[in-house]
């Protein structure tokens, strides 16, 4: 008999298989699953057709598992009240015991072994040592994730059973007189059954409801289970080496649920990948409680309190209190995961970006046929300016539709990706770049205010060419230093552990891989500070910063010469004090929607403070800065203002004496 039948006999995970056979069909009658239909086939072998070739071999593994864990278990059972057994299709649950539970727990570790011997030939060509590293430190998850499967799987709609083993179960409210019954040693049972009454109140009550709105479908739990082998988060020398070979089958993971929500007709599969990553987040860390509550549990026995108490006591201790210290980044990954849950927030933050893309293009040219047909004379060469400033609006939002810019947080490393057909870091360098001409012409916007107030004979350098030339120079000069800054002080061509945790991060967040034209500012690599990120950071911080202070300035000093000045007129001094508040107004727009990300994007992780909605609202926000840049010109500056509304009201008189003409003439020749 095959793996898989003999699994699917006992209760195990479940294959629809089409039989022909009616005799067999009612021996072993199909145990409900707990959520989608299962495809019909028999999954013995690999099939050389299968797309999905590592859900197979995991299908195959676990099938594996379960027998092992099956006939160990018959095998330790003692005779129970038939009152307490818990028929569950073909299979006899009894309850757990306080005897049988430690060589059920080791079963269950040697059981996980051979399913991931099975499933994965990478694992099968490690050491023993690394082999055990890996099991081990991913057993007590993935004990919890088999675990809250087989209680959905065996009692959907009942919260007082929970699976303690393959072949046992637990009630909650009855542990005294279930699970303790055959306990020999001196335990306080009345104080460690409410204790666990409570631990399990808050990690698997919790984990239940979650799986039960998810829904997770067989395939999924497989890969869900395999993600808490092949763990990220794996950090040991001994197989340092072979960290490599975690993120290669992470990354299997990934493209087979691609290709598996393919199959199911689902295109929209990003959002079911965040839930399922947030449910493996949601059983790794009530696993890691349970695991801390067992140890604490352990101080209950009264056999215990003759040992050294500091060998009892100082594991747990020194657990609680590394707790405490990353409770900050433990916020982070709460967070995190909560995102990943909510995925369709990042749907909308991309339809946010379209809309302001359709929106910049329509109100620059507007306003570039406002400043063309309705400037006043005595705004001078003030209009070729905010000629230039609007073109450069325009071009940034055409720009940035074949580009698609992305900024993504993982961990304390920063990253830019390019999610257009040609993804080079000469690319993003060059858009990134060219943001700062908006921020130029604004400190030359603020000059030209300035000199027209306090040297207006120094005006008449704005139509020499060689000044033209100038400015012209200093303006491509900060694109060109803003270049080599991006493209020469990021990191992100190596392959390191943070440039691989931005690439699964994006694949989580976007559904889409990205492994080329990265730029990464990992501030803290190996936890230690990276002297060359750091130059770039400060050299940022000072561009940036230098560039508002003296725009600030320069604002600031022709605000004070216009209400001191006793040269300009009143009509005058109006028209100065109306063009500079636009300015400001103007200037606010890029300072809020360009700076303020970029400077939370960039110092926040240095700062070991890290923000993820920053990062996602990146280019949100600096979509929003050419849209709202030409709204403020448009309704602030009155010349322009006047004439698109004289014009929307003369069309609408116009329309208006035509029908009235109309309505006279076909009256004249009735």
């Amino acid at each position: 008999m095959s793996v898989d039948r003999v699994e699917r006999a006992r209760g195990g995970l479940h294959c629809d298989e089409g039989r022909s056979n009616h005799q067999n069909e009612k021996r072993y009658p199909r145990l409900e699953t707990i959520n989608i239909h299962q495809p019909r086939e028999l999954f013995d072998y690999e099939p050389s057709f299968s797309k999905t070739p590592l859900l197979v071999r995991l299908r195959k593994g676990y099938s594996l598992m379960c027998l092992i864990r099956h006939v160990a278990e018959l095998g330790t059972r003692t005779k129970v009240d038939a009152n307490l057994e818990f028929s569950v299709g073909n299979m006899v649950l009894v309850p757990g015991t306080y005897t049988t539970f430690p060589s059920h727990d080791k079963t269950m570790y040697e059981a996980l072994k051979a399913f991931a011997n099975e499933a994965f030939n990478d694992f099968r060509e490690l050491d023993e040592e690394c082999k055990d590293f890996l099991v081990g430190t991913g057993y007590s998850a993935m004990n919890s994730i088999d675990g809250i499967y087989r209680t959905m799987h065996h009692f959907p709609n009942d919260d007082e059973h929970r699976t303690l083993g393959y072949t046992t179960y637990i009630r909650p409210n009855k542990l005294e007189t279930t699970f303790f019954a055959d306990c020999s040693d001196e335990v306080d049972i009345t104080n460690i059954t409410s204790a666990i009454r409570e631990s399990l109140e808050t990690t698997v009550n919790v984990a239940k409801k979650y799986c039960r709105r998810v829904q997770p479908t067989d395939y999924e739990f497989l890969a869900i289970l395999g993600l808490a082998l092949w763990n990220d988060g794996l950090r040991n020398d001994k197989i340092k080496t072979q960290t490599n070979i975690v993120m290669r089958n992470r990354k299997k993971f990934m493209q087979e649920l691609h290709t598996y929500y393919t199959q199911q007709g689902i295109p929209t599969y990003a959002v079911r990948i965040g839930h399922i990553f947030c449910v493996l987040a949601t059983l790794q860390r009530n696993s890691q409680k349970l695991h801390e509550d067992f140890e604490m549990f352990k101080l209950m026995f009264k056999e215990y309190l003759g040992k050294n108490l500091s060998d009892l006591f100082l594991p747990y201790i020194f657990h609680r209190l590394l707790s405490a210290v990353q409770l900050c980044s433990y916020a982070h990954y709460i967070i995190y995961h909560t995102r990943a849950m909510v995925s369709q927030f990042m749907v909308v933050v991309q339809y946010v970006e379209k809309v302001n893309t359709v929106t910049g293009l329509i109100l620059s040219s507007l306003l570039l046929f406002a400043i063309r047909r309705f400037s006043s004379p005595s705004l001078g060469t003030y209009k070729h300016l905010l000629t230039m400033f609007t073109i450069t609006d325009m071009l940034l939002v055409i720009t940035q539709i074949p580009i698609r810019p992305r900024v993504i947080l993982a961990g304390l490393t920063h990253g830019v990706a390019i999610d257009s057909i040609i993804q080079e870091r000469a690319m993003g360098a060059l858009f990134i770049a060219f943001e700062s001409v908006p921020f130029s012409l604004l400190v030359i916007h603020f000059l030209y205010r300035y000199w027209s107030v306090r040297r207006p004979h120094l005006i008449h350098l704005f139509t020499r060419t060689s000044f033209i030339v100038l400015l012209f120079t200093v303006i491509v000069g900060v694109i060109i230093t803003w270049f080599l800054i991006c493209y020469y002080g990021t990191v992100g061509e190596e392959d390191s552990e943070g440039r691989r945790a931005l690439i699964s991060e994006y694949e989580k967040t976007y559904g889409k891989r990205i492994e080329t034209g990265w730029m990464l500012l990992d501030h803290w690599r190996d936890d230690q500070l990276n002297v060359r990120i750091l130059i770039t950071v400060i050299i940022m911080n000072v561009i940036m910063l230098s560039s508002v202070a003296l725009a600030s300035s320069l604002a600031f000093l022709t605000f004070h010469h216009i209400s001191q000045s006793q040269k300009l007129s009143a009509q005058a001094g109006l028209l100065q004090r109306k063009l500079l508040i636009a300015l400001c107004a103007q200037a606010a727009v890029p300072s809020l929607f360009v700076y303020t990300p970029y400077l939370l994007t960039i110092d926040m992780p240095f700062l070991r403070l890290p923000v993820p909605l920053a990062h996602d609202l990146s280019v949100p926000l600096t979509t929003f800065f050419p849209p709202c840049d030409s709204a403020i010109l448009l309704l602030l500056i009155s010349d322009y203002r006047r004439g698109l509304v004289g014009m929307v009201r003369r069309t609408q008189v116009e329309q208006s004496s035509a029908m009235r003409v109309s309505t006279v003439a076909s009256e004249v020749i009735a």
